[in-house]
This record gives structure tokens, sequence and C-alpha cells, in this order.
């Protein structure tokens, strides 16, 4: 029996050949879809999964409220977590956490080693991170000052049949870090990146020997907010230890009870939270989207949908040529249970093949998937049993959908009717109506997304930020460049290329210092404010523009550690009314209280995605190590040939790396920009599975009307009559697809806009051009079979018929 059936399929295949390839096409195009975003969604909440502890394990996030709107920092002072430990007995473990360098200079032997985030963490990180070890013991790797640990990748390519344990490496010519562990390298699916990780503890000597800056008590500091802290808590948390904590932070700042004020209770945040939780500043990990995740898995079902409705289309369509075959089984006994079974068996062979198809094409565009994403997905059913299943129920649930009713529908035709001669008239023109409006529908969604997603991202790369993005190139200052900074600054302004040369903690677009400061003399609390560390030109280097007061001058020899300037924000946000003049000091214990001297229009230091945060520009050349170059001219080669001399000079063992600014920037929307190519890329897919079924519909049905049209031109219709007659047929579907989804899709793109705080306006054009864009396809498609038809030689039509 199974034998016959197979037979049959064959046939069945071979004589509808067109409408059977282009169901499998269609199938195939929707499963693969499927299956990449299956592999994406994932990885993505595979994020934290190997920590045998995260459920225990918490990121202390301060929190407060400006005007009513909540604002989230990863930054916590170095000194906040051993108190925590001493003060707080749910508290058993803890770990800081500060990123170094994303590509430091690390020695040995006068062998430069491989390039990786070096990070700095307490002891107990390896007991309560799920970072196996392969050398070195959890709780002694990182128990001394100026000790590291490195990853398996970087000792097995640099220390090859060799025990790294016990040698030194050498950071930026200066200091030496001792092995003490060898770890295996950090899974992908990890918040915290790292390829080289030294014990926190060494922090005071770092900045003693590669900054010049001691600070004995820089580990027990309340001052500099720039570290984050790790808490383990072992019976979890409650709100009222996440007030009692906030409570006591606020006491270790001032020494005095929390007041309330624009202060908001902290929140100790999940492990498993942090992947999916944006808007948090200092998140260095990168986060995903839960937006991102539905968005894209649901535009996989509605593609597959479509290649679905478009099998059940051609399957009915068909079943006015298969009426006969049906009627001559039923008379010789077959059962319609058992022609059920044979159809759907039919459906599950083109339904393999197009899954075989799928996977051949999952094969090829992965790779591309992979770099526009910048992971490292793999398809490997052998060694993934449970996706294998996965997909198995992804073919199965896509056989139901798409070759159930076909099926049942087929088996119904009364055998007396069908081999009497009768004509059989489908009575299922309703449902294949209702399948186009659905398909086309979800084209119409698809578009108006996706453009509305485009013009976004358009919008953000090219408004206005505030400051002048071009000719700017930055590069981290090595040790040697840092120490001889006024000299090097000196030689780059001889050059007629170079307008502007500044040192700072960061540029617009990467991620900023946070301090406290506070308003002496005034009753009002203290605040934790994005700081620019820098010298006096950084406002020449960014064209930034001057409201009110005057600029941090060499005029003014206080200017050096008394004089700040903020932004229009901060000054709206703290009350300011006359902020010129206010007095204002930084809290690190270093400086007294100093003056706010001017204020700065505000300008976008992060994406257009966030509202612009208050601002703190201040001189502090300690803690700037970033210098940023204003070029003019055009000769950019000439003058970086000539930057890139002066700095071989002074660091001729440290690689010069440079970057622009409008590329650091343009950066922050790399998550948005794969965004609008993914959409992009889905509806085309969309548009095409859908033209595709549209295509074999209009086959089929102007094949069927062949009589119909010949009739019509006996009785003097022309071509151009006949082709709007039975394009506007099918047209109507199509507009009432658009009609019935644009409303919706209004909705879920004003939904997804409020992602953003600056955002494009929806305008009705969009829908205009969406609707002529949908319908300009279909009539391509249905004109082409329509006029093909049209064209055929009415005497051989009716003679034949």
């Amino acid at each position: 029996m199974i034998r016959n059936y197979f037979k049959i399929a064959l046939r069945s295949l071979s004589r509808d050949l067109n409408y059977a390839l282009i169901n499998i096409l269609g199938l195939a195009v929707g499963i693969t879809c499927c299956i990449i975003i299956a592999l994406y969604v994932r990885f993505e909440i595979s994020y934290e999964s190997f920590q045998v502890n995260r459920k225990e394990i918490f990121r202390y996030i301060p929190r407060s409220a400006n005007e009513g709107e909540l604002a989230m920092q990863t930054y916590t002072p170095a000194g906040m977590a051993p108190r925590f430990h001493n003060d707080f007995k749910e508290v058993k473990a803890y770990s800081r956490f500060a990123v170094v360098n994303e590509e430091p200079n690390f020695k040995y032997d006068e062998k430069q080693l491989g390039a990786g985030q070096f990070c700095l963490a307490d002891s107990a990180f390896f007991q309560m991170f799920t970072t196996p070890l392969i050398r070195g013991e959890a709780d002694k790797v990182l128990s001394r000052p100026s000790t590291i640990a490195i990853s398996r990748s970087i000792a097995e390519k640099f220390f090859p049949g060799e025990d790294p344990i016990g040698k030194s490496i050498q950071f930026d010519n200066k200091m030496l870090f001792e092995i003490t562990g060898v770890f295996e390298d950090v899974p992908r699916n990890s918040h915290l990146q790292f390829s080289y990780l030294a014990s926190f503890t060494s922090l005071p000597a770092m900045m003693e020997q590669l900054f010049q800056f001691k600070n004995d008590k820089v580990l027990e500091d309340m001052g500099s907010w720039n570290y984050t802290t790790y808490l383990h808590i072992p019976h979890g948390v409650s709100s009222d230890l996440e007030r009692r904590m906030s409570e006591k932070l606020h006491e270790y700042q001032t020494n005095s009870p929390a007041k309330g004020g624009n202060v908001e209770i902290d929140w100790l945040q999940p492990l498993d939270d942090i992947h999916f939780t944006s808007g948090i500043k200092g998140d260095t990990g990168g986060t995903g989207s839960l937006v991102y995740i539905n968005v894209f898995s649901s535009v996989a079902i509605l593609v597959l949908l479509i290649a679905c409705f478009n099998f059940m289309n051609l399957g009915t369509a068909l079943a006015l040529v298969r009426a006969r075959e049906v009627g001559l089984r039923k008379s010789i006994g077959a059962s319609r249970m058992q022609l059920i079974w044979q159809f759907i068996g039919e459906s599950l062979f083109l339904i393999a093949l197009a899954f075989t198809m799928a996977l051949l094409i999952v094969s090829l565009t992965l790779p591309l998937f992979n770099r526009l994403m910048g992971l490292t997905l793999e398809l490997n059913l052998i060694d993934d049993p449970v996706f294998f299943l996965v997909l198995i129920a992804i073919g199965l649930i896509t056989a139901l959908v798409a070759g159930a009713y076909p099926a049942f529908y087929l088996s119904s035709f009364s055998p007396a009717k069908v081999l009497k001669g009768d004509r059989i008239v489908s009575n299922k023109a309703g449902l294949r109506k209702t399948l186009t409006i659905v398909q086309f529908g979800i084209a119409t969604f698809m578009i108006i997304a996706t453009i509305v997603v485009l013009q976004q991202m358009s919008f953000m790369k090219n408004s206005s930020v505030g400051f002048d993005r071009e000719h700017v190139v930055s590069f981290p200052a090595s040790i040697e460049v840092h120490q001889n900074y006024d000299l090097f600054k000196e030689r780059l302004l001889n050059h007629s290329g170079i307008k502007a040369v500044t040192i700072c903690n960061a540029v617009p677009g990467n991620t900023l210092g946070h301090w406290r400061y506070g308003f002496p003399g005034q009753d009002r609390e203290d605040v934790s404010i994005n700081t620019v560390a820098t010298d006096h030109d950084y406002i020449d280097v960014m064209e930034l523009q001057l409201v009110d007061g005057r600029k941090l001058s060499r005029e003014f020899s206080t200017d050096d550690s008394l004089a700040y300037l903020i932004n229009e924000t901060a000054a709206q946000q703290f009350f300011l009314d006359k902020p010129v003049g206010t007095p204002f000091q930084v809290l690190d214990g270093a400086h007294p209280v100093g003056t706010i001297v001017g204020v700065i229009k505000d300008y976008h230091f992060r994406s257009l995605q966030h509202k612009v945060d208050p601002l703190v520009i201040r001189i502090d050349r300690n803690n700037a190590y970033v210098i940023a170059i204003k070029l003019q001219g055009n000769r950019y080669k000439e003058t970086l040939e000539f930057i890139k001399r002066e700095w071989d000079q002074l660091s001729p063992d440290n690689a010069f790396k440079y970057s622009f600014l409008d590329d650091t920037y343009d950066k922050l929307y790399k998550s948005e920009e794969k965004t609008g190519i993914l959409m992009t890329s889905f509806a085309g897919l969309a548009i095409f599975v859908a033209c595709l079924g549209l295509t074999g519909l209009a086959s089929f049905l102007t094949h069927q009307r062949r009589k119909e049209i010949s009739i019509r031109k006996v009785h003097g219709a022309s071509i151009r009559q006949v082709v709007s007659l039975l394009s506007w047929d099918f047209m109507k579907l199509v507009l009432l697809g658009f009609a019935m989804m644009a409303p919706l899709a209004w909705y879920a793109v004003k939904q997804w806009l409020t992602n953003f705080a600056y955002q494009v306006d929806i305008s009705p054009v969009i829908f205009v051009i969406s609707g002529l864009m949908v319908s300009v396809l279909a009539f391509i498609t249905v004109g082409y079979h329509t006029y093909k038809a049209s064209l055929s030689n009415p005497a051989q039509v009716l003679r034949d018929s």
C-alpha cells in the first residue's frame, strides 16, 4: 500500500511539476527562516545558562529618578562591595569587575601576546562564576596583587608545550603580572567576556605604575563610581534587602541617613536578567532584546505561514484536476480515511523535499547570517538531538497546517458525480481568497515595518548630535605617550593638518566614567553624573557650543582642579536657574569645593536611542587616557602618517591604532542596523513567497478560465480588457489584505518606536508606498499569466473544450 502511494505521489509530482516546485520552494524558504531564527533565539535565551550559581548571583544596579524618569547604571564605588560583605550576612561573597583594555599590550620575553579583553576581578570570582580553571585553584588564583589568569586559547597559542603557571607577562611595558591560572575560554553566551583576568587588588599598583596616580585607599574609595559589583546571595533577595542596601550605601557616602530626594531603591539584578535588560549605563557586554526576538520569531512564522497558505491554496485548486482520481478510487472500495492518508502522505513527501532543500539553504546562508549578527551559530543535528527534535516538530506542524485541509477536501468528492462527468465546481474559492488576503496582508505588514525601521535607522545616523563628529581621529594613549602628553601635543599642533588636540577619558559613543558630585552649602542630594575627564581643549576638538559662562581656560590657574562645565540637562535636572557661579565639588576626596564656570549646549554622547543625560566636563588628566585630534584640510593620509611617526618616537613598542569618531559613533547603531537588514531580508522573502504562490494560483486559475477568455475575445474583448478583468479579481484580494493589515502594522511600529527617545513620525506616505509596492508586485505576477492566457487562440480553445 505504501509503495503504491509512493508511486502515485511521484506521478502526481511529475504531472504537476511546476506547482510542486512552487510548493517545495516556498516551503523551503519558510522552513529556512524558521531554522535560522530558531538557532538565533536558542542562543539568545541561553545567556548565562551554563552558570551553576546563576540564581544566586546578583549585579548591584544603583538607580535614581530625575523628573520622573528612572536612570540605572552598573557603576559602583570600589569600597561598596567589601562593606556590604561585612554589614549584610546575606552576602556570602562578592566580586568587583572592571574592564581595563579591550586590546591590551601584553608581552612575554619580548613576544607580543594575543588580543583579548583585559579585566580585573576579586579573588572570589572563580568560585562565584562557572568559568572552569584548567590550572590553578579557584580561591587562590586572584588572591594576591599583580597576579593574572589567562584563557586556554592564549595559553595554547603563546605557551605551547609548556606550563605558563609562575611565568610573568608585562602589560604596557610597565607592570608585571604573574600567571597563576588558566581558565577555559569564556562561552559567547556570557555578558562577561575576557581573555586576561587580573586580581582586583592589583588596581592600586596599576594606577601608580601606569598613571603615576598614587592612591593607597583606592580599594576602599567611595567617590569614584567606575566598577561593577556582583554579590553572591544564596537565599535570594527581597525588596527589604534592596532597601536596606540602598540606605546603607547612602550612609557610606554621606555618613548620614538617606533623605529620599531623587534617590530610588537600588536593584539587585539577577544574573539571568542581565542580557535582556537594556537602558543601564555602563553595560559593556551588549544586551539582547526580547522585542527583537519576538519580532524575528513572528516574522519567521509569518513567512512559513505564507508558504503553508500557498500549499493549501494550490492544493484546493488542484483538487479540480484530481476529482476523477478520487471518484475512481472510492468506486473500487477505497475508504475516505485511506484517501486522507494518501494525500497527507503526498504532502509529507513534498514537505520532506522542502525540508531537505531548507537544510541545504541553511548551510549556505548561516555563515552570512553569522557575519551579519556577529555570532558563531552552527547547525549540528548529530550532536544536538534536542534541536533535531525541534526541527522534526516544525516539519510535522507544517505538514498538518499545509497538508491536512487539502487532504480532507480532496477525499470528500462524491464518486457518482465525478464519474458521471459532472463538472466539479470548487466551493472553496472563499477559502482561497481568504488565504490570499492573509498572505498579502502579512507581506504588507512586513513592508511597512521594514520601511519604518529603515527610516528610524537613517534618522538616528544622520541627525545632528550637537558636536562635529567629522574629521576627528582618536586612539588610546600608551603609557609613554600619556607621560609625555604635553610634548606629544605640542609636536602635533605644529602640523598644518591638525586643528586641535585633547586628551579625555572617552570620546562620544564610548562609555564615560561616573563620579559622585555634591552641592556644598545647599540642601541637595549628592548625584552620580557622567563625566568627561579631559584638558582645556575638549570643547574645541568636539566643537561644542557654549550657552552660558565661559570655557575651561589656561588663563585661570584654578580651572585645573576647581572649575566645572555642565550641560543644559544637568542644569535643568538639578534645578540650577543660574548655574554659573554655583559651588560644586567632585566627591573623590582629592578636590576642594569648586565652581560651575559654564554651561554647554546638550550633545548626544550616547546614541539617539537614549535621552541626553546630565554631564560634567572637568580637567582631570590622570583619568584621561584617550587622545582625540581634530583634523583639517583633505590630507588625512599624510597627517595620520605624521601622527604615527610622532607616536613611534615616544612609544615604539606599541602599535598605533586609531579610529575615526564618526565610525565609533556609528557602532552605537550596529544592533539596529542589523535589525534593519534582517527585516528587509525577511520582508523580501515574504513578498517572494507570496508572489510565488500567487504565480501558481494565477497560472492555474487562468488555465481553468481559458474557455471564458476565449468567449470574451470572440465577443470583441481586447487583450487589455481581458487582462484588466482577470487581474482585478486578484488585485481586489491584495488591496483588501493591505487595508486589513495596515492599521495593525501602524500600531506595531508605533509600539516599537517607544524604545527610542528620539523617533521618526509615521507618515501616511509610508502606507501609500507600501500599498503601491504590494499592488505593483502582485499585478506584475498576475498580469504575466493573464496576458499569456489572453494570447491563446479562441478557436483552438473552444474546439478542445
